[in-house]
C-alpha cells in the first residue's frame, strides 16, 4: 500500500519539465513527470516536493488520482499540475542543480513526438498526460 505525488510542471506556453532517471526494474534510463511516494496526497507535499527536486515555486492543483498497476500494485497517486511563470522575456525557469537527476523541459511537439516515438513510455506520466487532456476537454463543457 503507498501514496503518490505525479506532478505536471507546466509554462503557460505549454512546455512541460520532465526529468530522466534510471530504474532499476527496468535497468534503464526513463524520461518521467516528478514524483514520490508520499506520507499524504495533497497539496503542499506535491508542491513541497517540487521545490525539492526542481527548485520551482508553483501552485499545484489536484486534477484527479491513478492507480499505475491495479493487478501488481496497491498504489495511489495524487496527480497534479504546476503552472510555473516564464520571465517577462518569455525564457524557461531554471531548474536547480543540486538535483541528482537530468531535467529538461519539454515543448508540446518535442513531448508529442517522445511519445509517438515510444521514447517518453513510462505509464505514470503516460496515464497523467492523458488524466490532464481530459480535464483540460471536459473543462470547456
Amino acid at each position: 500500500t503507498g501514496l503518490g505525488v505525479v506532478i505536471i510542471p507546466m509554462t503557460i506556453g505549454g512546455h512541460r519539465l520532465l526529468t530522466r532517471k534510471f530504474r532499476h526494474s527496468i535497468d534503464s534510463l526513463v524520461w518521467e513527470f516528478p514524483r514520490a511516494i508520499v506520507t499524504k496526497v495533497s497539496v503542499g507535499e506535491a508542491e513541497r516536493f517540487l521545490l525539492e527536486t526542481t527548485g520551482l515555486q508553483a501552485t499545484c492543483r489536484m486534477i484527479g488520482s491513478i492507480t499505475p498497476d491495479s493487478s501488481a500494485l496497491n498504489t495511489h497517486y495524487g496527480v497534479y499540475e504546476a503552472y510555473v511563470d516564464v520571465d517577462f522575456e518569455g525564457h524557461l525557469p531554471e531548474i536547480s542543480s543540486t538535483t541528482t537527476h537530468e531535467s529538461e523541459w519539454f515543448s508540446e511537439e518535442r513531448f508529442a513526438l517522445h511519445v509517438r516515438d515510444s521514447e517518453l513510455n513510462d505509464a505514470l506520466t503516460l496515464a497523467a498526460i492523458a488524466m490532464q487532456s481530459i480535464e483540460t476537454l471536459t473543462t470547456s463543457f
